[in-house]
């Protein structure tokens, strides 16, 4: 699934999804999830990274719906002042399958207040 995301920088951004498959939500009981965010996806580094329990929390396992926290930290360590897009995406790992269960652009536009 594609969501492309907007922030502020040094804000904290929430959001949720359902993972699914051909349509419909997918059980993820037991799954890993892992959200990773690139200044390009060629990159070999992130410019940040949630995983479950640090930024991404299950809250129904069985409809599959997951809701990320990215810190206020994340959106501005190393983030310019100006307009900037991520690419990023979220893997899950489920019985041993990998699978990316979102994707898209994150953009984070620069903070008038803090700046």
């Amino acid at each position: 699934m594609t969501q492309n995301l907007r922030c502020i920088r040094g804000n904290t951004l929430k959001f949720q999804f359902h993972v699914t498959q051909n349509g419909e939500n997918l059980d993820i009981t037991g799954c890993t999830l892992t959200l990773t965010a690139k200044w390009n996806v060629t990159d070999t580094g992130a410019v940040f990274q949630c995983t479950l329990g640090a930024g991404l929390t299950v809250t129904d396992a069985a409809t599959g719906q997951v809701e990320a926290i990215i810190s206020s930290s994340q959106t501005s360590t190393g983030i310019p002042l100006h307009q900037v897009p991520l690419y990023y995406d979220v893997e899950m790992v489920l019985a041993g399958e990998v699978s990316t269960v979102l994707y898209g652009v994150l953009t984070i536009s620069p903070n008038v207040t803090n700046i």
